[in-house]
């Protein structure tokens, strides 16, 4: 702090000088202590934010998973009811053929 020259420094002109001095560091040890916490909190909320953006990507993702594989699972099933479709004609085709193996092999004995 600046003194004016003309005054004479006297012990109280000399407190009251020490006494701003400290004020004065008292206030920059405030605001250095306020600006570590603000810097904190900010510093948290950017982290809580990319948390949440990530959070969200994820759950679009899983999303956009699930979609697919019931997209998969659908297909499944209809390829699996088309495939047991096939197999019960197939299943009827084997019977008939069958039952005309046995009328031929009934005709083939009556004629021999």
């Amino acid at each position: 702090m600046l003194v004016e020259r003309d005054m004479p420094l006297t012990v109280m002109n000399v407190m009251t000088i020490v006494r701003v001095d400290c004020r004065c560091e008292q206030a920059q040890t405030d605001a250095s202590s306020w600006r570590q916490k603000y810097e904190a909190a900010v510093s948290a909320a950017e982290s809580e934010e990319a948390d949440e953006v990530s959070s969200k990507r994820k759950k679009h993702m899983m999303t956009a998973r699930m979609t697919e594989y019931e997209t998969q699972l659908a297909s499944a099933v209809a390829k699996t009811a088309a495939l047991e479709k096939i197999r019960t004609q197939l299943q009827l085709d084997v019977e008939s053929l069958v039952m005309q193996l046995d009328k031929v092999d009934i005709h083939c004995i009556r004629h021999v």
